[in-house]
């Protein structure tokens, strides 16, 4: 490797790629690779070299992520380069933890107790990417000598029992990190194995992991570019230093951007995130008054900060004619604001009519669509043994048998027919009472039935105040009636598939049951998007795994509640002309 370049801010960035891409030979066959940590900066280094007018700057450059290098190396060394697949180790943790008969000899965790899996294979993922193994916290356990924690040997011995069985319950297992450590290690004992790579640009995260550290060591690049956030402080001057350490190579930084600031807008980008000296300094650039542009604006409350965002996107759509790829909207925290900040530009009720694709960086949550806060609710509710309250929140959403004048129930209309059944539905304690709700609407269906071949209706009117009370009784009682008739067979359904809940059925055989029942069952509107396609896509491997086996009944449930609300959607396509909306 020549050389280590700290780069902060996207124009020192811009400047060193084209610098770097310059100095590559310049051959007709030439053969280079650029390792980029996301997709987005690949589209924006072709963007921007299709704009300078050079776009023979990328020819015979290919522009990888390390993810895709490490696989590329694994196969020309004759390895199986596994799936990614980090979520089966996270349910393999759980089906572990759920048992109450304990299978593994744990010191200091509890069986029956799957609470605390998502944060043990976070756990066991951070400790990867940091090049460590379960034979590594082996060895620290017998070396561990801290009295200020005596549980700390416990502690360590049970995550390294954790993390191999982990791996044994799901032999196809490969973590983002066991990828680039394979492929560090193969090309250590083969560095022909990158021949084929050409000439290696890498451009790092902030944050790089000690795993795509020692990928890169390995791949020799001709150079590397450390992306730095601005203003610099103690933290990332010692991440320089360990990286440095690492790729065994001095760093130092891109050239400082001499060119003063013409506009108000360039003194943003070049002192908005620098430290209070360079602030303070007397001789720095300044503003000689406002030339329109950046506006600064308060606002009272969300409603109107909104509002005036998307006012301003649209101005600079029509009147600036800014191009909607170059129009972005940062928000300080993605949910809920992002969402919200895309409804109201592609809500045709401002500018005549007028509204603007927008592209979400990262999606947005699928909970958040109809289709997953519909899925969500029925998760919810055969978690909870179908309570009260989240089977009214269901009800509404379900198929009635006769679609004539009432398509649906309101909610109001779900909760008289909840609170008119009786006291009805599991709770905390006793989750097994879901299986009352069929046979307690059938009930409910005869006495109202009784009542109403009692209360015949008058000829001679209802002119008398006990007759109108018993027509008015008899009203009410043919309502709720109807409403029974119309939903007890998705009630019938929904009770059956609480009872295979209750029943322990596992995982890889309940969530077709329950994918099932949304298809034949729920009024789910059109996609995109389609809650229960995605969640299926995304639990498709873990089913066909063998650790999936051990979760059963409310645990899978929970499994997937928790899956559903992590899943995001895409919206919009990066690239697209589309107003960008994202964080920082």
């Amino acid at each position: 490797m020549k050389r280590l370049t700290v780069v902060r801010g996207s124009d020192a960035l811009d400047a060193w790629l084209g610098a770097e891409l310059a100095s590559l030979p310049a051959r007709l066959a030439r053969a280079a690779t650029l390792v980029l940590p996301s997709h987005r900066l690949a589209h924006r280094l072709r963007r921007a070299a299709c704009l300078r007018g050079a776009p023979g700057l990328l020819a015979g450059v290919r522009l990888r992520r390390p993810e895709e290098i490490a696989r590329e190396v694994l196969v020309r060394a004759g390895t199986d380069a596994r799936p990614v697949l980090p979520m089966l180790r996270v349910v393999a943790v759980r089906s572990l933890l759920a048992d109450a008969e304990p299978r593994l000899p744990l010191a200091y965790l509890r069986p029956g107790d799957p609470s605390y899996a998502e944060a043990i294979a976070a756990t066991i993922a951070d400790l990867e990417a940091a090049g460590l193994t379960p034979r590594d916290l082996d060895s620290a356990e017998d070396a561990c000598n801290a009295p200020e924690d005596p549980v700390l040997p416990d502690r360590l011995r049970d995550l390294a029992a954790l993390w191999k069985a982990a791996d044994a319950e799901a032999p196809g297992l490969q973590s983002t990190a066991g990828l680039l450590l394979d492929a560090a290690a193969a090309l250590g004992r083969d560095p022909a194995l990158g021949k084929a790579l050409g000439d290696v640009l890498v451009v790092l995260p902030p944050c790089p992991t000690a795993a795509l550290l020692r990928l890169v060591a390995a791949l020799r690049p001709r150079a590397v570019g450390l992306l730095e956030g601005r203003p610099e402080r103690q933290p990332s001057r010692r991440l320089r230093e360990d990286v440095a350490k690492a790729l065994g190579t001095p760093a130092e930084d891109a050239p400082a951007e001499n060119e003063d600031p013409r506009t108000e807008l360039d003194l943003v980008h070049r002192f908005l995130f620098a430290v209070p000296e360079e602030l303070a300094r007397p001789d720095r650039p300044r503003s000689p008054g406002a030339d329109g542009t950046v506006a600064l604006e308060q606002h009272p409350g969300v409603e109107q900060e909104i509002d005036a965002a998307v006012g301003w996107a649209i101005e600079e759509a029509t009147v600036h004619r800014t191009p909607l790829e170059e129009i972005a909207l940062v928000v300080p925290d993605r949910d809920p604001l992002a969402g919200l900040l895309v409804a109201a530009l592609e809500r045709a009720d401002k500018g005549a009519g007028l509204s603007l694709p927008a592209y979400v960086a990262g999606g947005l949550p699928l909970t958040g669509a109809p289709s997953g806060a519909i899925l969500l609710q029925l998760l919810l509710a055969l978690h909870g043994g179908l309570d009260t309250e989240h089977t009214i929140a269901v009800l509404p959403h379900l198929r009635l048998a006769a679609d004539g004048e009432r398509p649906h129930l309101s909610e109001a209309d779900a909760r008289r027919v909840v609170h008119g059944s009786g006291i009805v539905g599991g709770t905390p304690g006793n989750p097994g009472r879901a299986r009352e709700w069929a046979a307690r609407l059938a009930d409910r269906e005869a006495q109202l039935r009784e009542l109403l071949a009692w209360l015949e209706p008058d000829e001679r009117g209802e002119d008398e105040p006990e007759k109108a009370r018993h027509a008015l009784g008899r009203r009410d009682a043919e309502r709720l009636l109807a409403m029974i008739v119309a939903v007890r067979p998705a009630v019938e359904a929904l009770t059956d598939l609480a009872g295979a809940v209750l029943d322990e059925t596992p995982l890889p055989e309940l969530w077709p049951r329950i994918r099932g029942f949304v298809r034949e069952w729920c009024r789910v509107p059109p996609g995109p998007p389609d809650a229960a396609r995605l969640l299926d896509e995304a639990i498709a491997d873990v089913c066909a795994s063998r650790a999936a086996s051990g979760l059963r009944g409310r645990e899978a449930v929970d499994y997937l509640v928790t899956t559903l609300r992590a899943r995001r959607y895409p919206h919009g396509r990066h690239g697209e002309p589309r107003v960008f909306v994202g964080l920082p």
